[in-house]
């Protein structure tokens, strides 16, 4: 079983802070965090689950679950000293994933983590690279635009000096603990199964499962074959850090209920095939918010530049102090966190513009857009369409096959029971008699609309009976990131989401 959530839309802020590994002192190097902006040294669990809807980057209110990993830098080549950039236009992207057919030495099938479970994994851990799904525990990704072929390399991270349309990193952590919710070096209570794979044997010391938690990396426009790219730590072994915030329903938390009732569904390979309808025990987040500014940042954590420097900050070339935490719950923001603009890299927008002007005029105005109607005017003269067309060759092709699918999704499209779309013209999978298949027919229908509006999608999968189906309409690149995550049975089925101005 899966469940995957929606791409974060940004990460939640950076800063040279690390709750697992201390408290009282700002960390080695600077990371990037995803989830609640209550990201100081000290923080707790507690802190996590009481964070308000409009302070998280988290689509899902359920989840308010903080993961970071060392920041990533732009360091110029042939200056003397370097320049590093931060890289801020991240989108990420956790995704959960359990066999409950597989039990532990008790009898029990994967249990939720505990209240207060923390934990580190490193891309050399032991057994980390046996193999399993992806070939080991981490690979990396570069695909460049229109190519449906991607060059991965698997086992390690690299960063390529060549350019690409994104650059993707998927990181898995480790499935197997000792029952404790931490240890001494944050690392030890938890281990890889023998064989690397999600369903393999866990150690004798460390028999009970955990969902696993792969972590999905893209860094748009990536640009290796004129920078270099580096780690904070300046390190070639890559980690991520996981603190639980999962909710609380009824004393039980909703991640134990959905690897508890999230039925499999009959079409394709039930090792690897979540339904649909895991979305039922979650509930979107609207108002989430992006990344808490610099300007905040070093108001309420540690006064120090971490965006644009000379030299990495560190602990060991830094004596910055870190500044006592004044909230309990809610951090006070003097500045309104923003969302990476994706489209104008050097520029940062309110998410708000993001993903609310769309969202009303997705079905009315395909064809009243102002890119199309200032061509309309030339038709006459000479065929400049040529932009145009480009844009719309993909629906053109769509076109050809709709004929066939077109009376079948005209009844559907604006079904009688409008529970099948929500306020947002998102699917809602757990609408009556929406099953996978529909969603698989319905993506004919909407990829050649909306596309012409210039927003792209994000597909978190729908394989198996569908798989030629949705990806023969799925817009490149992001096609072959997910293909290549299909292949090894990591992104199989749960979520179709539309995203603004990129696709996660």
């Amino acid at each position: 079983m899966a469940v995957g959530t929606c791409f974060y839309d940004s990460p939640s802020g950076h800063a040279r802070s690390d709750p697992i590994i201390t408290t009282t002192d700002l960390s080695d190097h600077v990371h990037t965090f995803y989830g609640p902006l209550n990201f100081h040294p000290d923080t707790s669990h507690v802190n996590l689950r009481s964070i308000g809807n409009a302070f998280t980057s988290s689509p899902w209110v359920e989840n308010q679950s903080l993961y970071w990993h060392p920041s990533i830098y732009e360091k110029t080549r042939g200056t003397s000293p370097p320049t590093y950039t931060r890289v801020n236009r991240l989108k990420t992207s956790p995704y959960y994933r359990w066999d409950n057919s597989v039990k532990d030495v008790n009898g029990e099938t994967t249990q939720a983590f505990p209240d207060d479970f923390r934990m580190i994994a490193y891309s050399n851990e032991p057994n980390a690279n046996k193999g399993g799904e992806t070939g080991g525990n981490i690979f990396t990704e570069c695909c460049k635009e229109n190519e449906e072929d991607c060059s991965v390399i698997s086992g390690r991270l690299e960063f390529p000096k060549r350019n690409c349309s994104f650059l993707g990193l998927a990181f898995a952590m480790p499935t197997c603990f000792n029952g404790n919710s931490d240890s001494e070096n944050h690392r030890a209570h938890v281990a890889y199964t023998l064989n690397g794979e999600v369903a393999g044997p866990c150690p004798t010391s460390h028999p009970k499962r955990l969902p696993q938690v792969q972590l999905f990396l893209r860094i748009p426009q990536y640009r290796g074959a004129e920078v270099d790219y580096v780690l904070a730590d300046e390190s070639s072994v890559f980690h991520v850090d996981f603190m639980n915030g999962w909710q609380k329903q009824n004393g039980v938390s909703v991640l134990q209920n959905i690897i508890n009732n999230c039925p499999i569904e009959a079409q394709g390979d039930a090792s690897y095939n979540p339904p649909c309808t895991c979305t039922s025990f979650l509930t979107a987040n609207t108002e989430r918010t992006g990344a808490m500014c610099d300007s905040d940042v070093r108001a309420l954590i540690a006064d120090e530049a971490t965006d644009v420097v000379n030299k990495l900050p560190r602990k060991s070339n830094s004596n910055t102090p870190v500044i006592t935490k004044s909230w309990s719950t809610d951090p006070t923001l003097t500045c309104t966190p923003t969302v990476p603009d994706f489209e104008n890299p050097d520029k940062d927008n309110p998410n708000e513009d993001e993903e609310e002007e769309p969202c009303e005029d997705c079905e009315e105005e395909p064809e009243e857009e102002e890119e199309e109607e200032e061509p309309c005017e030339d038709c006459e003269e000479e065929p400049e369409d040529g932009p145009d067309e480009e844009e719309e060759e993909e629906p053109c092709e769509d076109c050809e096959e709709e004929p066939e699918d077109g009376p079948d999704d005209e009844e559907e499209d604006v079904p009688e029971n409008p529970s099948c779309l929500d306020s947002d013209r998102k699917f809602l999978f757990n609408a009556q008699n929406k099953h996978c298949k529909w969603v698989g027919k319905k993506w004919i229908v909407v990829v050649p609309i909306l596309q012409m509006t210039g927003r792209l999608f994000h597909l978190c999968a729908l394989w198996h009976a569908n798989r030629s189906l949705v990806v023969r309409h799925l817009i490149t690149p992001q096609r072959s990131f997910i293909q290549k995550m299909a292949q090894r049975k990591i992104a199989h089925g749960l979520i179709l989401r539309r995203n603004a101005k990129d696709s996660g």
